[in-house]
């Protein structure tokens, strides 16, 4: 099963819990959303970290450009994380085809902040459009233990989503997006 992934913290949770289930996970890191470039290494570094340390293969996408997502999110800022997720779902179903998995996931459905419902609409309808299935388990259950684990095992934990309004928003909770 190829597995999108966030960042380490998120993935530290999510892997084992699919490995323990029977179903071993090999970590896709695509992340076009992240801003700025410091951030976004900032990130890879962390789960390369976390899946060296739990034994977990990973594959990189070499397709960092931000200022596809950047525009969408300027353009249509209140759906902006539709967008975001249906990039990132797209991404990882056609390197799972590519890499001749039949499966696929992502770490966001462990974060209590992110629109679950959303992301398993979106992720059944781009399976069933590549003919692969998406494993949507409700994981945030699991969301304390990224916490402890990134402690645990020294990972970077990021403060905000990744793109750079919702950067914005956690310094200005009230302010809302003014474009």
């Amino acid at each position: 099963m190829l597995l999108h992934a966030c960042c380490g913290p998120c993935a530290s949770a999510v892997a084992p819990y699919f490995r323990q289930i029977g179903v071993e996970p090999v970590l896709f890191y695509y992340n076009p959303n992240i801003q700025p470039l410091a951030e976004y290494e900032k990130r890879r570094q962390s789960l390369l970290q976390m899946a060296q340390e739990k034994s977990f293969s990973v594959v990189i996408s070499d397709q960092y450009n931000p200022f596809p997502h950047l525009h969408q999110a300027l353009h249509q800022p209140k759906d902006r994380c539709t967008y975001c997720y249906t990039d990132r779902l797209q991404k990882t179903a056609q390197e799972a085809l590519r890499l001749g998995f039949q499966q696929f996931s992502t770490t966001l459905l462990v974060s209590p902040y992110q629109d679950r419902d959303r992301i398993v609409f979106l992720g059944h309808q781009i399976a069933s459009q590549h003919g692969l299935e998406f494993l949507a388990p409700d994981l945030r259950s699991l969301y304390p233990q990224t916490k402890a684990n990134a402690i645990s095992m020294d990972l970077y934990r990021q403060q905000y989503c990744g793109c750079l309004l919702s950067e914005y928003e956690r310094h200005y909770p009230d302010k809302g997006i003014l474009v």
